[in-house]
């Protein structure tokens, strides 16, 4: 069996005992492969067959929803509809505190989206709270579930629970996000705090579960500004990193896009995730330099990518394969993971898949 958790725990420790290549990879890329239509369709078991047929270390982030999908109360009630091609899903959430909902959309081989959401609702901060409180009272079964995903994972992957920044919350949606929290600043900063809670305990349970990391994402720079990030962003992450090194985990943090600024004011240095991604070079990205951008990082970081998407998807493996080659190089020296520059996008050849894993092979 490959070694995969054991490669990645090592990377990232700063202790490698070879290349790893763990791109990022969910039902999108996996739904063709497994013979389904809609990404949401792929299991987590079906998931790793797809990493196993490509060959490329799985760091497996388990939706934090199945950690309390045995509290009835906090399970939404779904209907999906056609619309064509088109999934319609709606989702009701019902508590004391009142009922929400959002609209979405997923065609066939793509993600989700939200056309409709709960921000613009009074109610979403009651039932938000409402919610994490609900969440907090069960942390016994939350545990027992943890336990359980790990030992039905845990020897096929790198396990990591995750969930939004306390700025996102649950059940906010970009962009009303943002003046939701401009015009109910107090509010939104309490609930905030009780987000934390949530994490916190989440960490605490996935620790003792015996998983791997924990990982989040956002809020992207690019709908926020430079100011609220500093607000919003920098000093929550911090707290994010400081629990999960207190409950034995490491802390990945994804950003994709409009980072060099970042980069340049050492933000991500203060914050100081243990893994970071993506480093993605144009043109879905702005890092042209990869051995730059890693010059500017704190050498305790492990980093992760940096293949172009579309190039993953186009290139001739041998391509592929040099480019892997020149991600080692302009890395070396630093901890880091090869991968693309995001999630890899739907009917990737496996071929190109494996050409990074291959291309590592004797480094």
């Amino acid at each position: 069996m490959r070694d995969s958790r054991e490669a990645i725990n090592a990377m990232i420790r700063g202790e490698p005992i070879r290349p790893v290549v763990a791109p990022l990879w969910d039902g999108i890329f996996g739904a063709a492969l497994v013979g389904k239509r809609y990404a949401s369709d792929v299991t987590v078991d079906e998931k790793l067959e797809v990493a196993e047929r490509c060959g490329f270390d799985p760091i497996l982030q388990l939706d934090p929803g199945m950690l309390w999908a045995g509290v009835e109360a906090l399970q939404p009630e779904t209907d999906v509809e056609q619309d064509g091609d088109v999934r319609v899903i709606t989702s009701t959430l019902r508590s004391p505190a009142g009922t929400i909902g959002t609209v979405a959309q997923e065609p066939p081989h793509a993600g989700g989206t939200c056309i409709r959401d709960a921000t613009g609702s009074d109610l979403v901060y009651d039932v938000l709270e409402w919610f994490d409180n609900e969440v907090l009272r069960h942390r016994d079964l939350i545990l027992a579930e943890a336990k359980k995903l790990a030992a039905e994972y845990g020897g096929r992957a790198a396990l990591v629970s995750g969930w939004m920044t306390p700025f996102e919350l649950s059940f906010m949606a970009y962009p009303t996000v943002i003046t939701s929290y401009l015009d109910h600043r107090d509010r939104h900063r309490e609930l905030m705090e009780l987000h934390i809670a949530v994490v916190n305990m989440i960490m605490e349970v996935a620790g003792e579960a015996g998983w791997d990391g924990f990982s989040t994402a956002g809020p992207p720079i690019e709908l926020v500004g430079m100011n609220m990030y500093e607000e919003v962003a920098v000093p929550y992450l911090i707290r994010y990193r400081e629990m999960a090194h207190e409950h034995g985990l490491w802390f990945r943090f994804h950003n994709c896009g409009h980072i060099r600024g970042l980069l340049e004011a050492g933000t991500y240095n203060r914050v100081r995730p243990d893994l970071f991604e993506t480093l993605a070079p144009p043109p879905m990205g702005e890092l042209d330099d990869l051995r730059w951008a890693r010059e500017q990082l704190d050498p305790a970081i492990c980093t992760r990518g940096n293949m172009d998407l579309e190039f993953l998807k186009h290139a001739p493996p041998a391509d592929i394969a040099r480019r892997t080659s020149r991600i080692l190089d302009e890395t070396a020296g630093y901890k880091h993971i090869v991968a693309a520059a995001d999630e890899i996008l739907a009917h990737t050849p496996v071929e190109n898949v494996r050409a990074m894993v291959e291309a590592t092979a004797g480094v």
